[in-house]
């Protein structure tokens, strides 16, 4: 029997499964087939694709299907290919599947004569080879109702029977977590506005499994129930905040946000309600001090001014024409820029009267300022393409100035 790792919360179902597979309740001696193997499945036709998470591969541990895998199956069939090797040739095969929450009897190779509406018989009484496949119809194996809301297994069973009474009979489940019930929506709660950016809360107070996620939405216009390819979607966000730094979001320009929850079987919840916000223009420390008459032209480089001694040094302006040119153009630029002018001015009020820390500082600025002049005056990958030449050229010229030294050291002195 395949090993199957599941969720959490579905960890009760599968312990009582697992008993049930091991024989821990009445019935014939079974055990799991010897040499059993299933090389794969594979979709029957060409006009619909089995997911990943339906394990199609042999080395799948575990085989799911969700809604929406749910929806797409409907009225197809997929083939399953096995390997049964060391076994006599005097066993005898069936094959049959039960639909989610229903079980086969696996007592015999026959089923029994038991195929009905919870169980379809394939294969009956077959005499047993080392290869073979069956198909199975997804309507039957996923319930046929999408919207059933339930979450449960579905088992395909492959049973080798020995024509001899003294044997055991040994059977195959292939265990389908089926899981139709979707998480509940969270609750949408704000949409803080900030420069070409938005900061989006929401609570989810329902939802109390582990592995969930969350997806962010949001749109110049009104969002549907099921998000088209004009929205822009967020995914993979795992706490209850997201703060939305696309490089698109433009001032003053509405957006429309909602919010869904997503399961560990990839099930979307209803989207939340909806807010309209606008990202809004946000002024800097440096903005604020001109506008309120400061003529000092620092920009406030608050480290580089106070170890330079003058906001009209040199190597400010390199500075300043780095922090435009370069870091405001880019988000993770746009950050750096806005935590330093947080924190920088404290720094800078602590090295001012301090004439060591002004020299450290000053020596720890040079590769900055190397950097902003490169970057400044050949762009971003020409600079940094000029500094990888130049750390290359030294690497050279300090192996030539080895080799030339050692060359000029008598034979005596380099043992």
């Amino acid at each position: 029997m395949t090993t199957t790792h599941f969720p959490p919360r579905r960890a009760l179902l599968s312990a009582i499964l697992a008993l049930a597979a091991a024989g821990a309740w009445p019935g014939h001696a079974r055990a799991d087939i010897t040499g059993f193997s299933l090389r794969s499945i594979e979709e029957v036709g060409s006009d619909f694709t089995l997911a990943t998470r339906f394990g199609k591969t042999a080395d799948a541990a575990d085989h799911f299907i969700n809604i929406e895998d749910c929806q797409a199956y409907q009225g197809h069939k997929a083939t399953f290919n096995v390997t049964v090797s060391n076994l006599g040739s005097d066993f005898a095969y069936g094959v049959a599947f039960a639909k989610p929450g229903k079980t086969c009897p696996n007592d015999h190779a026959n089923f029994e004569g038991y195929d009905t509406e919870q169980c379809t018989v394939l294969v009956e009484d077959e005499s047993l080879v080392t290869n073979f496949s069956f198909e199975v119809d997804l309507t039957k194996l996923t319930g046929g109702d999408c919207t059933a809301g339930t979450n449960s297994e579905a088992h395909v069973y492959v049973v080798a029977e020995p024509s001899g009474t003294s044997s055991t009979v040994q059977t195959q489940r292939i265990d389908f977590i089926v899981d139709l019930e979707r998480p509940a929506a969270p609750v949408l709660d704000e949409v803080e506005a900030a420069d070409r950016r938005l900061v989006v809360r929401w609570t989810d107070s329902a939802n109390d499994e582990d592995g969930l996620t969350y997806n962010v939405y949001y749109s110049t216009t009104a969002i549907a129930d099921d998000p088209g390819a004009d929205v822009v979607t967020k995914k993979d966000i795992t706490a209850k905040t997201y703060s939305i730094e696309d490089d698109t979001l433009q001032n003053d320009v509405s957006y429309h946000v909602r919010v869904a929850s997503l399961d560990d079987a990839d099930n979307r919840s209803v989207l939340s309600g909806e807010l309209v916000q606008a990202p809004k223009s946000a002024t800097d420390f440096w903005e604020r001090y001109q506008q309120v008459g400061g003529t000092e032209q620092g920009g406030y480089c608050f480290v580089a001014t106070a170890a330079y001694g003058s906001p009209m040094s040199g190597q400010l302006d390199l500075l300043r024409a780095f922090r435009d040119q370069v870091l405001l153009r880019s988000v993770p630029g746009r950050a750096f820029v806005r935590q330093y002018y947080r924190w920088g001015r404290f720094a800078a009020f602590w090295i001012a009267d301090r004439p060591v820390a002004r020299a450290a500082v000053r020596v720890a600025l040079v590769p900055l300022v190397w950097v902003a002049f490169l970057t400044t005056r050949f762009g971003v990958l020409g600079g940094f393409a000029l500094m990888l030449m130049a750390a290359a050229g030294l690497v050279w010229t300090r192996r030539r100035i080895l080799e030339r030294t050692l060359t000029a050291l008598p034979l005596e002195a380099r043992r």
